[in-house]
Formats: structure tokens, sequence, C-alpha cells
């Protein structure tokens, strides 16, 4: 598995990130040689982007499927990771979007 790794450019006021992450069927499928299904490695790629945030920055995650939902209410970057974790959890055994708390 890749690792992203985020250049940001040096700026004095915060950054809002938003992220779209496909929620459909086929993330709940894993890749051959993956033990984790793609929304678990997508979740797990926004955790690391989520650590090398500012603390003054926000982020907010927008799943999509045949509607949009809400799943991580913009949140402060040292929040994300967490808030993050705890869609990570969910993933788990349910991949569908309609399963994450919100």
């Amino acid at each position: 598995m890749t690792t992203t790794t985020c250049e940001f450019e040096e700026v004095e006021h915060p950054l809002l990130v938003i992220f779209l992450l496909d929620c459909s069927g086929s993330m709940s499928s894993r890749d051959a040689g993956e033990s984790d299904s793609r929304i678990k490695r997508a979740l797990m790629e926004l955790m690391n982007i989520a650590r090398q945030l500012r603390p003054q920055d926000q982020m907010r995650v927008i799943g999509f499927n045949h509607e949009f939902e809400d799943l991580m209410p913009c949140c402060a970057a040292r929040d994300a990771e967490r808030r993050l974790g705890g869609l990570l959890e969910s993933a788990g055994e349910t991949y569908q979007y309609t399963s994450f708390p919100v």
C-alpha cells in the first residue's frame, strides 16, 4: 500500500480541506494482494492526511453513492484523526456509508 504525502503551500490563514469519499458498493471489495477493503484503505489515507494538517486547519469528509452524506462534519485537524478512526471502526463490518455514524 502506498502512503499519500501532501505538501501544502505555506499560508498564514487556516485551511479548510474537504474530501469526497466514494462509498458505493465497489469500495467494499478488496484489490488483489490487499487485506483491507478500498473504503478502509481510503479512510486510512485520510487519517494520514489529517496528521499532516496544522492544528488550526479544518477537515471535512462527504460520502457519496446515489446521494451525498456528511460523514465527518467540518472539524479541527486535531479532532479529525479521532473522528476518522470512528469511521474506520464502523467500516469494519459494513462498508456502505449509510451505516457510518453521522
